[in-house]
Formats: structure tokens, C-alpha cells, sequence
């Protein structure tokens, strides 16, 4: 992950992707050594995430609830990873 990070600082966008290939690569074959498909799981979680609105319980990262999904009207959910906030637009 630091290998990652420092990529990124760099702005090296053709080594971020092969970083962030590597990181697939890692995950695939943990789905493979405990018996379930990857690309099956990420699905799943994708319908999870669709119906539910992550907001931050703590400052730490990673720690969070999840709320019910939000009206119409409400604003695109914030995602946080690390010490940025992300907010994502619905497309």
C-alpha cells in the first residue's frame, strides 16, 4: 500500500494502475484460496452500497454506520477514505 501512496504522490498514473492491478491480482486469488468469486462478492456489496448511505462514526477511517438510503432530494453521499472526503455524484 505504501508502494501505492507514493505513486500516487508522484501523479504516475501507468504505475498506479500496475499497482493497482497488484492489489486485484491479491484479492482474486484470496477469493480463489477461500472458495468464492471475487467479481460475484464486489456485485453483491455494489447492491448493498447502492441502497445505504455511509456516514462517518468516528474520525478514524474505515469506522463508520450506515443509514438508511437517502430521498431524492437529499445531496450525493461522502465517502471517506483516509483524512480526504470524496463525494460521489449519481450518474
Amino acid at each position: 500500500m505504501d508502494e501505492f501512496i507514493e505513486v500516487l504522490e508522484k501523479g504516475d498514473t501507468e504505475e498506479a494502475a500496475r499497482e493497482t492491478a497488484d492489489v486485484l491480482i491479491l484479492l482474486n486469488r484470496l477469493g480463489t484460496t477461500l472458495s468464492f468469486n471475487l467479481l460475484e462478492a464486489v456485485d453483491a456489496k455494489m447492491k448493498v452500497n447502492r441502497a445505504c448511505l455511509f456516514r462517518p462514526a468516528t474520525e478514524q477511517a474505515g469506522i463508520g454506520t450506515r443509514a438508511p438510503a437517502p430521498s431524492p432530494a437529499t445531496t450525493a453521499p461522502v465517502f471517506r477514505s483516509g483524512t480526504r472526503r470524496v463525494r460521489r455524484g449519481r450518474s
